[in-house]
């Protein structure tokens, strides 16, 4: 009776090993499940933040060039300002010449008029 008691005991010892390491088999396939899952998110993390750099610097070279192109034309303006300055002060003397060539010419013409009607 002894015997079969210890044989029976034996047995629920063997059967509560058996259940046990299939439930940490089971804990350890579900661990590296979880695992593998962390792994893909980092890896998919990492690709998000790569991308978000690139953008940042693609921006950044963007905004950088803009800036130059600004500046660029920026002084252009300014040069044809200048050059719009000069040719207005030509112009108003140009405008000015003009103005006392014709009060010349009027003043020949009439001074030739008169020596002709004295002829």
């Amino acid at each position: 009776m002894l015997q079969a008691t210890l044989e029976h005991e034996e047995g629920k010892i063997l059967r509560a090993q058996l259940e046990f390491n299939q439930m940490k088999a089971e804990m350890e396939r579900k661990l590296a499940e979880k695992d593998e899952e962390m792994e893909q998110a980092k890896r998919n993390q990492q690709r998000v933040v790569d991308s978000l750099q690139t953008s940042l610097e693609s921006e950044t070279r963007s905004r950088n060039e803009a800036l130059r192109v600004k500046k660029k034309m920026e002084g252009d303006l300014n040069e044809m300002e200048v050059q719009l300055n000069m040719a207005n002060r030509q112009a108003t003397e140009a405008h000015r010449m003009l103005k006392v060539l014709q009060g010349t010419l009027k003043v020949g013409l009439r001074e030739g008029a008169l020596s002709q009607g004295q002829a």
